[in-house]
């Protein structure tokens, strides 16, 4: 019993410690990219629809999006899938905005007239549900800072974010566009704290929050390798890992 509950406060504590160290701003507000510099576009691509762009970091401080398909159809672009932020060398998987209240997008176009544009995420695993962050928002010609709720998004999607991005409508009547985004950041009061594995009854994967046996499983009665045999919920009280 005592190698048992030495095993799990092991795995408690490497947990909270590999939480703090692969995203330390992940429950604060911060800037996500600012393209510093140029010649990088720090990974963002066309994702769906019917024009063709030009991404490219030419100006300092800027994404430029160029339309150069059919005139003035719709086009989605997006950060990469596997691109958490913008860093020297970026980490990857999951963007988490726990506790926060929206993003804001510095971005507009060089058109005469308001397009409409939906800014969305793709989110959680499995990969991925499309969810639209609030209605559409008409982008005035010019820079202008627009913010976008995260209002919408269930738990398990606002914790694992795998893209980021916006999807422009037809503007048919403007023709092709050439399209600005200067920064992009999420904004909300900080955590305080955050539960990382409470293991309370509803919680996933039965109680077990992704726990596992890694190594020495011997002490773990059941356990037959890396995975999850042998650990248990008790469900008395609030439920709790055994």
């Amino acid at each position: 019993m005592k190698s048992l509950r030495w095993l799990i406060n092991f795995f408690a504590i490497g947990c909270v410690f590999s939480s703090l160290i692969t995203d330390a701003d992940a429950q604060s507000p911060s800037v996500l990219y600012t393209w510093n510099g140029t010649g990088n576009i720090q990974q963002w691509f066309k994702n769906f629809g019917a024009n063709t762009v030009t991404l490219s970091n030419t100006n300092a401080g800027e994404l430029t999006i160029t339309e150069t398909g059919s005139a003035g159809t719709g086009v989605a672009v997006n950060d990469d899938f596997n691109r958490v932020r913008e860093a020297p060398t970026a980490p990857s998987g999951g963007l988490d905005l726990t506790g926060l209240s929206a993003m804001q997008f510095d971005f507009g176009h060089n058109g005469a007239n308001p397009v409409n544009v939906q800014f969305f995420v793709q989110a959680a695993e499995p990969c991925c549900s499309f969810v639209a962050l609030g209605p559409d928002v008409s982008i005035l010609p010019g820079i202008t800072t627009y913010t976008v709720p995260l209002s919408g998004l269930s738990a398990d999607q606002i914790v694992h974010i795998r893209t980021l991005g916006m999807n422009i409508r037809d503007h048919v009547a403007d023709g092709n566009l050439t399209w600005t985004l200067k920064e992009v950041r999420s904004i909300g009061p900080p955590l305080i704290n955050r539960v990382l594995g409470s293991f309370n009854n509803g919680t996933a994967e039965g109680g077990l929050q992704g726990m596992i046996v890694n190594f020495d499983g011997a002490s773990v009665f059941g356990n037959t390798g890396q995975n999850q045999t042998g650990l248990s919920q008790n469900p008395s009280g609030s439920g709790s890992l055994q």
